[in-house]
């Protein structure tokens, strides 16, 4: 009798006030990348590259105080306090437990801001709590109460702090009432922003359940309250045989890593970096475009995957290797910055906030020697800077390319080059062109060309 084809449940989860076109009061008609995300992945039954059959069912869910029936001040305080958060936590981890049924099946995560803080929140608690059984029945949110009192028990025991309940407490309430959780294959994060008071209940970290982690953060963001949740694990070689992390550091503010700013153009690294790293872990991409005449959008993968044909110019990906031997995939998007049908919306822009009330703090990615936090010496893990931070800053790369004062940290980046992507033996293509020149001139370690896709 031949085995149930496996569920691979996608969930995409978008930030504070926004919708699949950018946040409230502020549409440019450009879509967020979480939304982007959503709408590249194939619905339906998939053979991914190792040949395993699934079936990829997506979720999308817009960001809290983004309702239409949420009076403004309700959604400046939603925004503010981010107080709905919790209940959306509660929300995709229910949806997360009934939507799969055994631990073959998959979930992977997305989101961005305090989606991407959502969605590391439900990873965690599939991690220490597994799948409740009553997901979907009246009796979830009582059992699901009674589990984070159980959680946070959890984590005093694991503190050696005096609780209510003992561990043969606890391991009778997850015998009883819960089942083992799906396999977190990956979870994709767009610059994490917590600003939510969540009693530090959430295990937002990097657990051992989650099989491959990305998290794309934002160089040039400087709100205090956008301070970024980022995640400096300890890699242990034996541990990580089986699981990766990386974390990249993007240059932009907030939104250019969310995506849907009126200038969109710095979104399309992330989001590229994003699909590339998920499409080599096994999720199918495809876009739907049926929908062409009554909700024309641009497709996503004809935006960071342009073909060929864009100018009758050739387009390349190329393989960059840093010296930790990171691998980071990246292709030519020259020329969408400025094509025309696309009506400057991918132009070239940093979209800080400039509104006088909020406080500023800039981010802090270098230690005090300069070097690169989260950088591992001995393994390609951890955190390292996209190759686009580098090709941007080129006079050369394109019409928009950044004015060196636009770019933080000028001076730690430009010292962190050998580390980041050095040069190890000379180019050798067939077709040279300004983008191997240009990469060539960044000394980019070990490149190699392949053709773009079709």
């Amino acid at each position: 009798m031949s085995q149930p084809i496996p569920t691979r449940f996608i969930v995409c989860v978008d930030g504070t006030w926004f919708t699949p076109d950018g946040a409230r009061s502020q549409e440019y008609h450009n879509n967020t990348n979480i939304y982007r995300l959503w709408a590249s992945i194939k619905q339906g039954e998939v053979k991914d590259h190792s040949g395993q059959k699934f079936n990829q069912v997506k979720h999308y869910e817009a960001g809290i105080g983004s309702r239409d029936d949420i009076p403004t001040f309700e959604r400046f305080q939603t925004g503010i306090f981010g107080a709905e958060s919790i209940k959306q936590i509660m929300r995709i981890y229910e949806i997360c437990c009934t939507r799969t049924s055994s631990p073959q099946d998959e979930v992977w995560l997305y989101g961005f801001s305090r989606g991407a803080y959502v969605v590391r929140a439900v990873a965690g608690l599939l991690h220490h709590m597994r799948a409740l059984t009553s997901a979907g029945t009246k009796a979830f949110t009582e059992d699901y109460s009674k589990a984070l009192r159980v959680y946070e028990v959890m984590q005093k025991l694991a503190q050696k702090r005096n609780t209510t309940l003992g561990p043969g407490q606890v391991h009778h309430f997850l015998e009883a009432r819960s089942r083992p959780a799906p396999r977190i294959q990956f979870l994709g994060a767009f610059d994490t922003v917590k600003a939510v008071n969540d009693r530090c209940l959430y295990d937002i970290t990097y657990n051992d359940s989650i099989l491959n982690l990305r998290h794309a953060l934002a160089l040039n963001e400087d709100r205090k309250d956008f301070t970024p949740e980022s995640m400096y694990p300890e890699f242990n070689q034996d541990k990580l045989l089986k699981r990766s992390f990386l974390q990249m550091w993007f240059l932009g503010a907030h939104i250019d890593i969310g995506g849907s700013a009126e200038n969109d153009g710095l979104a399309l690294y992330p989001l590229q970096w994003m699909l590339l790293e998920s499409e080599a872990k096994g999720l199918v991409l495809e876009f739907d475009g049926s929908l062409a005449e009554s909700a024309p959008i641009d497709n996503p993968l004809q935006v960071v995957f342009p073909t060929r044909k864009i100018r009758r110019k050739a387009t390349h990906q190329w393989k960059c290797r840093a010296g930790n031997g990171v691998v980071v995939k990246i292709q030519d998007l020259r020329k969408v910055h400025d094509l025309p049908a696309y009506e400057q919306r991918y132009q070239i822009r940093i979209n800080r906030h400039k509104a006088v009330y909020w406080k500023r703090s800039a981010r802090t990615p270098f230690n005090g020697e300069g070097g690169l936090k989260g950088y591992c010496e001995h393994s390609p893990q951890g955190t390292v800077l996209h190759p686009s931070v580098y090709l941007l800053s080129l006079q050369d790369y394109c019409n928009f390319s950044l004015d060196q004062k636009h770019i933080s940290y000028r001076k730690e980046i430009e010292a962190l080059r050998p580390k980041m992507f050095c040069n190890e033996e000379e180019l050798n293509l067939e077709n040279w062109n300004l983008w191997g020149k240009l990469l060539q001139n960044l000394g980019l370690k070990k490149i190699k060309a392949s053709e773009g896709s079709e």
